[in-house]
């Protein structure tokens, strides 16, 4: 009786018929598009950190001075009161009533006091 051969793989060259070519051509240029859109992908997730990056650097530097100087400048809705008697125009801030900023009046505003008279 004869032995049974026994089977084993062996790395061996395999030479690629033409169609084969041209599959591995086709799959070969996928691979490059699918690369080059990560490339792409990437620059744009690294440009969006470094926005991310950037405005949360803006954020502490803000914030530090905010804390070094102990205040902030902000818009602030203020009722605007003429006073002839004084010839001062004032602004007091409605959130709690203190002035925000005093400063003597404008010829132009002195006549006003007189065209609201001539009105009346």
């Amino acid at each position: 009786m004869k032995p049974k051969p026994r089977v084993e793989s062996v790395m061996v060259k395999y030479t690629f018929s033409e169609p084969e070519k041209m599959d591995l051509g086709q799959r070969m240029a996928a691979a490059i598009e699918h690369r080059e859109n990560f490339v792409g992908d990437k620059k744009a997730m690294a440009a969006s950190f470094n926005e991310k990056i950037q405005s949360a650097e803006n954020d502490a530097s803000r914030f530090g001075r905010c804390l070094t100087q102990g205040y902030e400048s902000r818009l602030v809705e203020c009722d605007v009161f003429y006073d002839y008697t004084s010839q001062t125009v004032s602004w007091i801030r409605r959130d709690n009533r203190e002035v925000a900023e005093r400063r003597e009046m404008t010829h132009k505003e002195l006549q006003m006091e007189f065209e609201d008279a001539e009105e009346s």
